[in-house]
C-alpha cells in the first residue's frame, strides 16, 4: 500500500467505497455520534492491510467477486463481517444477512392488515404514552423541543430560552438528550449537570458545554423534535462492565403461530469514554445473550472481527464472558407481552436499560440491524434461527393473504 502514488490510493479507495456526502466538516457538540459512524475509507482499507490482510487491489477483486455472485455482500458488510479474512467461517459466509437485504428480510414479517404503527414506533415519547398506558415501564422522558404536544407529562420547551432555562434548572440535571425520532444515538449526549462555574454544563464524559451553544443547535438542527429524558444507570453489577454510560440490552421479538417468541438477543457495552452505548471512535463492545438462561456467551469488539473474542470489559477482574444480565426474565417478559400491541409487525427490536430496580423499555425499532450477526459471528439464517424465522414468515403470509 505503502509504495502506491497518493493519487492512486485516493483512486482505489473511491471506487471501493461509497461515502455520504454531508456538506458540513465542523465538529459541534451533537454530532460526535454521526461522525464516529461515518465510514472512512482510506482508514478501512488501510486497516486490512496492517492486520494482515490482501492488498488494496485485491480487497477491491474480493468485493467485486461478491457483487457478481449477487451474494448482496457490500463494503459495509466485507469491512464490518471480517470478509476479507482468510479463515472466516465459510457458513458465516452463506448464512450472514447483509445490510442490503435487511429490509428485505424484515419486511417479510409485516402485516400491514393487522395494523402497522410505524409512526408511534418512530416517534419515543409516542412509544413511552402507548407502553406506560398498558402498564409496561419505560424510560422516563421530562421534556421534549418541537413537535406536537403528546404526553400530559413532558414539559414542552418552545425556543432557545425555554431549552436554556429547563438544562439549567438545578433539579432537572441528570439527564439523557437525543433526537424525538432517530437510531443508533445519533445526535445524543449524557448531561451531569451545572460545572463548577455555575454556568456552563458538564456531560457524563467530563467535557463542559455551553447551554446555549447546546440549545441553539438543538433548534437548529432538530426541529422534528428533541427530548431529554432521566439519565439512567446500569444495575450495580453491570455497570462494573460498561462503566458510568448506560449500556442497552437489544432484545429481539417475532410474532409466529405460536405467538410472541424471543428470536434473539445482545448487550451493546459503551466504549470507556463515551456518553451512550452508540457509535464510538473508540472501541466498543457486544455481548451475544442466551435466550435460555441471559448468559454472556460470546463478547466481541465491534468492527473489529480480526481480533480474538473477549472474555473481560471494563471490569478486569470479572469477566463478561459468562456474567448473567440481571432482571433477565423480567426483560424477556415486557418485551414479549408488549410486543402484542403490535399485531401488524412480526418483528420488532427492544432496546431495554437494565437498572438496579428493574428493566426498562427504552425504544422500539421495527427494522432491527444485524447486532446479533456482529456479536454472535453467526449469520441470521444459522440453523438455530431459520426455522423460527422461517415460521414467522409463515405466520405473516398467512395473514396477509399469500403463499
Amino acid at each position: 500500500m505503502h509504495s502506491l502514488p497518493i493519487w492512486r490510493k485516493r483512486l482505489i479507495l473511491s471506487r471501493m467505497v461509497a461515502t455520504t456526502s454531508s456538506g458540513k466538516t465542523d465538529m459541534k457538540i451533537l454530532t460526535g455520534t454521526t461522525a464516529a459512524e461515518k465510514p472512512d475509507p482510506y482508514k478501512m482499507v488501510t486497516a486490512v492491510v496492517n492486520n494482515g490482510g490482501p492488498n488494496p487491489w485485491a480487497q477491491l477483486l474480493q468485493l467485486l467477486g461478491y457483487v457478481i455472485r449477487g451474494t448482496g455482500v457490500r463494503p459495509g458488510d466485507y469491512y464490518k463481517h471480517g470478509f476479507w479474512m482468510r479463515d472466516i467461517d465459510p457458513a458465516f459466509r452463506k448464512e450472514l444477512v447483509p445490510k442490503s437485504r435487511k429490509h428485505a428480510y424484515n419486511g417479510a414479517l409485516m402485516m400491514p392488515g393487522l395494523g402497522l404503527k410505524s409512526d408511534v414506533i418512530e416517534d419515543k415519547i409516542e412509544t413511552e404514552v402507548l407502553l406506560r398506558k398498558h402498564g409496561f415501564s419505560t424510560s422516563l422522558t421530562l421534556a421534549v423541543y418541537g413537535g406536537e404536544d403528546s404526553a400530559a407529562h413532558v414539559e414542552h420547551l418552545n425556543d432557545v430560552d425555554d431549552i436554556v432555562e429547563f438544562l439549567t434548572r438545578s433539579e432537572n440535571p441528570p439527564l439523557f438528550a437525543k433526537p424525538r425520532s432517530g437510531s443508533l444515538a445519533a445526535g445524543s449526549i449524557a448531561i451531569q449537570g451545572l460545572a463548577r462555574d455555575g454556568v456552563n454544563l458538564v456531560l457524563t464524559n467530563g467535557v463542559e458545554v455551553s447551554p446555549r451553544a447546546l440549545a441553539e443547535e438543538i433548534v437548529t438542527d432538530w426541529p422534528a423534535g428533541y427530548t431529554f429524558q432521566k439519565l439512567y444507570r446500569s444495575e450495580r453489577t453491570l455497570q462494573r462492565h460498561s462503566g458510568m454510560a448506560m449500556a442497552s440490552l437489544r432484545i429481539v421479538t417475532l410474532l409466529t403461530d405460536r405467538g410472541v417468541e424471543p428470536f434473539n438477543a445482545v448487550m451493546r457495552f459503551p466504549s470507556a469514554t463515551a456518553m451512550h452505548d452508540g457509535a464510538s471512535l473508540n472501541t466498543r463492545v457486544w455481548a451475544h445473550i442466551n435466550l435460555e438462561d441471559g448468559k454472556a456467551l460470546r463478547v466481541r469488539a465491534v468492527g473489529k472481527p480480526h481480533l480474538n473474542d473477549l472474555t473481560h470489559w471494563q471490569d478486569k477482574d470479572n469477566p463478561v464472558l459468562g456474567y448473567t444480565i440481571p432482571h433477565w426474565d423480567q426483560a424477556i417478559e415486557i418485551c414479549t407481552k408488549a410486543h402484542e400491541l403490535f399485531p401488524g409487525h412480526g418483528i420488532l427490536g427492544w432496546d431495554v436499560f437494565i437498572t438496579d430496580d428493574e428493566a426498562l423499555i427504552n425504544e422500539i425499532n421495527a427494522n432491527p440491524n444485524d447486532v446479533y450477526q456482529t456479536a454472535s459471528g453467526l449469520g441470521l439464517n444459522n440453523p438455530d434461527l431459520k426455522p423460527v424465522y422461517d415460521r414467522a414468515v409463515a405466520y405473516a403470509r398467512s395473514k396477509n393473504g399469500t403463499k
